[in-house]
């Protein structure tokens, strides 16, 4: 206001932008600028600044933030729910000379082994996590962060509500083993409640080679589904043809890894186009002709009583069920 009659401040000049130094304020340089679109703001670009540790409030945001695919989301809840009901479903309830008793539906009522091919969603869930590892590794890689401690921070998610899990049902069965429970039942029980915790080792393993996997798609693309495919059908044939049930443990780690690999691509948009399409149309077709030629089972899930299901080992029908 000095020299100002009319009591009205003179312009401030700007602040010169000091680019080149990555403590200035990021604000002012046009590049940094954030553009409003209606109630939100997008940021545009934000700067690299000081690298630290993940969860470092000084350590700078990651350079691409990426908004959280909700349809995503869906498909998790989707299968989740679908493994609840599916479960339900399977489980018939008997008394036997006053004593409950549990049977498959699958093996007792003939049409229900056809809705396996609706039941089996566990290739939705290594679907849904390729797409979350290829969508979460490059921000925390941009904030300083480590293959490791990604991995780990994983880990700890999936972890800590299963930890919890058994901890309930531990103490369940130490409860009623104090009331003098029969041990023949808390046995079953026991099995019971290991026997849904089969899916946990096997994405702990797609955990730890999802990051590889991410980066072996952006160096060759589809090849790497090519290789996963080659890498099942020749333990199909060992495991069928040449009588070698041991390699059949290779596709537990190779055909979820295909699930991985498609969630990948889904998340660097190669399943744009008739992509889809061609995948509904080739898995369904391969899937056909193993079961009209090869003998596979048409089923999806094991059958008590039957010849081992397309998941015991997973196998190429599984593999074009799921692409399907």
């Amino acid at each position: 206001q000095l020299g100002d009659p009319r009591g009205r401040s003179p312009p401030i000049p700007p602040r010169p932008c000091a680019a080149a130094s990555p403590l200035h304020n990021w604000d002012c340089h046009p590049c940094h600028v954030a553009r409003r679109l209606g109630d939100r703001w997008t940021q545009r670009e934000l700067p690299t600044g000081r690298r630290g540790k993940p969860g470092d409030p000084a350590a700078a945001p990651p350079v691409r933030p990426v908004r959280r695919n909700r349809y995503v989301d869906l498909v998790r809840l989707v299968a989740i729910v679908v493994v609840v009901v599916g479960h339900w479903l399977n489980t018939i309830v008997l008394v036997v000379r006053g004593q409950p008793e549990g049977q498959s539906a699958l093996a007792a009522v003939g049409y229900m082994r056809w809705l396996t091919l609706l039941l089996q969603v566990m290739p939705l869930f290594f679907f849904a996590g390729g797409y979350a590892a290829a969508a979460s590794w490059p921000s925390w890689r941009s904030r300083g962060g480590r293959w490791a401690g990604w991995t780990y921070g994983r880990f700890v998610r999936l972890l800590r509500p299963t930890t919890w899990f058994v901890a309930i049902m531990a103490g369940v069965a130490t409860v009623a083993a104090l009331l003098r429970a029969d041990p023949s039942v808390l046995a079953q029980a026991g099995w019971g409640v290991a026997l849904q915790l089969w899916f946990i080792p096997v994405f702990l393993m797609m955990l730890v080679l999802a990051v590889p996997m991410v980066t072996a798609w952006n160096r060759v693309g589809w090849l790497l589904l090519a290789g996963a495919i080659a890498v099942v059908a020749v333990v199909d044939v060992l495991v069928r043809a040449a009588d070698a049930p041991v390699v059949g443990w290779v596709n537990y780690l190779v055909v979820p890894a295909a699930g991985i690999v498609l969630g990948i691509a889904w998340h660097a948009g190669a399943l744009g186009g008739r992509i889809p399409v061609a995948l509904l149309a080739g898995g369904a077709l391969v899937l056909l002709a193993l079961i009209a030629l090869l003998g596979y089972p048409p089923w999806m899930i094991g059958v008590p009583g039957e010849p081992p299901a397309n998941t015991s080992p997973p196998n190429l029908a599984l593999m074009a069920y799921s692409a399907a």
